[in-house]
């Protein structure tokens, strides 16, 4: 049985968590999540869950390298599995596990390191959209790839909608994971990265919101797609020193969602 530290969040981490849950080959001994729901995503089933089945959990609102590395120690974890967890894991973290940790990126490696990748893979015109499992190293987004799944990218797809795609990606990737772990971290593949890829920081897609020309139709459509994600804001265009906001066509999925509005 493998013991598992699992540091997750959002809806990929709550549904992975169940994953891990029901896996009989898998044993969790301790949870680092979002205790609080005032996020954008709006939820913390994985602490709800983790603190209804009596598991330690540490919070991940802040860095806890200290908390992590102690709850490792006393649980005696064979591995640390991420889904979804904000900040960088460190060397020493990945020494208490003898390397074996794991991460879900929703997103094809080495291409896109990083954030915004559902944003980016519009704004570039990628036919496939690839979600990565992958080893842990102390570079983030930088180890060998256990797992991928791809999926088509529509023709009239939007960020918000092909991350909802996504997450169904992950899912079938992290099952396959679990599979393979539960036979011991040499049964994991690891293939290496191959070249750099890039690396796009939170802050990447900000100055990819303004449209520049409405008479580009073709710009007003991509943009105004790949920066469709409810609650974030959307591609704008200035007129007269204020900012005007183009909505896709089929918005109207999660508009509702502008409710809770960043911007």
């Amino acid at each position: 049985m493998i013991r598992v530290l699992y540091l997750g969040q959002k809806w990929i981490g709550e549904r992975c968590l169940e994953l891990l849950l029901a896996h009989p080959g898998i044993e969790l001994c301790a949870v680092v999540t979002n205790p609080g729901s005032d996020t954008w995503w709006g939820t913390r089933g994985v602490f709800v869950r983790a603190r209804s089945l009596g598991l330690s959990v540490v919070s991940n609102a802040e860095r806890n390298d200290d908390a992590i590395a102690e709850l490792a120690a006393v649980q005696g974890v064979d591995a640390i599995v991420s889904v979804q967890h904000p900040w960088i894991v460190r060397q020493h973290l990945l020494d208490l596990v003898g390397g074996a940790a794991f991460n879900l990126h929703s997103a094809k490696l080495p291409d896109y390191r990083g954030y915004n990748a559902v944003n980016h893979a519009i704004l570039n015109g990628d036919g496939t959209y690839t979600v990565t499992l992958h080893w842990m190293v102390a570079e983030p987004d930088s180890g060998g790839i256990a797992f991928e799944e791809t999926i088509p990218v529509g023709s009239g797809e939007t960020a918000r909608g092909l991350y909802e795609r996504a997450l169904a990606a992950g899912e079938r990737a992290f099952v396959r994971f679990l599979d393979a772990l539960a036979e011991g971290r040499d049964a994991v593949p690891r293939t290496e990265l191959q070249g750099e890829g890039q690396f796009f920081p939170r802050s990447s897609i900000d100055p990819e919101r303004e449209i520049r020309s409405l008479d580009d139709s073709e710009e007003v459509d991509v943009r105004s797609r790949a920066l469709y994600f409810p609650p974030f804001e959307p591609a704008y265009y200035r007129r007269d020193g204020r900012k005007h906001y183009v909505l896709p066509d089929g918005f109207e999925t999660f508009a509702h969602e502008f409710r809770s509005r960043l911007w």
